[in-house]
């Protein structure tokens, strides 16, 4: 049965956090939506943690055992949804009252998917810089169906960024994308109130961040001025500037050299102060 929209959950070991985020996706359905909920093989499953919510168009699946990851069940929800669209909801955030119905009446028939940049209200503009055009799945992230079956699966060889390279794949082949101006996702960043798991961004190394960056700017050459950026950052914070300076010398674009070069020389003093700092017991003066 196709369905107007599907709203996807995707949930690991956050059982307190997992309640208001699917109470707030139940608020934004109708009777032509669903709910899918995705378990990553929670110690208290979402079936025992969400048994006292009963609602016919709320489905939880669990990944087969062997599967796990962020992409996998990603990968599981654009599968098992039944909707013409596809929304995801992170498991520790809040969807506002009505964002879904106002996607479907104002923005469906003009744009492919959502951005969350500071633009004005509507369709991305093609001249937009690339680091307005890239969004996180976490951040109210909708897609046609359609659309998604076209481009493919979520990159499962990415631990982090696998967001980044799906949008870079969107724009890669000319898709459009929207601009809601409306706060359409609280986003709590903060879990130190609860025992649930931590946000994986934030607990991911920065070598593997770098790793993982360094792959997207392989796959997307023609985008390495911003991606390399973000790889450069990542390589500071672990004292990796040899592996930067490398991958600077990599590059054609003597402009892109030359950005890319100026940045690491600023992130390296920058970090190596603010190591300084700590190992010396400095703090930042009070204003």
């Amino acid at each position: 049965m196709t369905l107007q929209y599907s709203i996807v959950v995707l949930t690991k070991d956050r059982p307190q956090l997992l309640r208001r985020s699917v109470n707030s996706a139940l608020e934004n359905l109708t009777d032509k939506g669903e709910l899918l909920i995705i378990d990553d093989h929670s110690a208290l499953s979402a079936r025992d943690c969400l048994s006292d919510i009963v609602d016919r168009r709320m489905h939880i699946a669990s990944l087969p055992e062997g599967e796990t990851g962020i992409a996998t069940a990603r990968n599981a929800g654009f599968s098992l949804a039944n909707g013409d669209v596809v929304f995801f909801l992170d498991d520790d955030d809040k969807m506002e009252p009505g964002y879904c119905q106002s996607v479907l009446n104002d923005a469906l028939e003009r744009c492919d998917y959502i951005l969350r940049a500071r633009f004005d209200h509507g369709p991305i503009p093609d001249c937009a810089p690339l680091r307005k055009k890239i969004c996180g799945f976490g951040m109210g992230f909708w897609i046609k169906a359609i659309v998604a079956k076209e481009i493919g699966p979520v990159s499962t060889n990415l631990s982090i960024n696998e967001d980044t390279d799906y949008v870079c794949r969107l724009i890669t082949v000319g898709k459009r994308a929207w601009y809601n101006e409306t706060p359409s996702i609280t986003i709590f960043t903060g879990h130190r109130e609860t025992s649930d798991l931590a946000n994986v961004t934030h607990t991911t190394a920065p070598n593997e961040r770098a790793r993982c960056m360094r792959i997207l700017c392989d796959r997307y050459p023609q985008m390495v001025d911003h991606l390399g950026a973000s790889y450069i950052r990542h390589c500071t914070k672990y004292d990796a500037q040899a592996e930067a300076w490398s991958f600077i010398r990599e590059q054609s674009d003597w402009r892109v050299r030359g950005r890319l070069a100026s940045l690491l020389l600023v992130k390296t003093v920058a970090y190596r102060l603010l190591h300084w700092r700590r190992s010396n017991g400095v703090t930042k003066p009070r204003a």
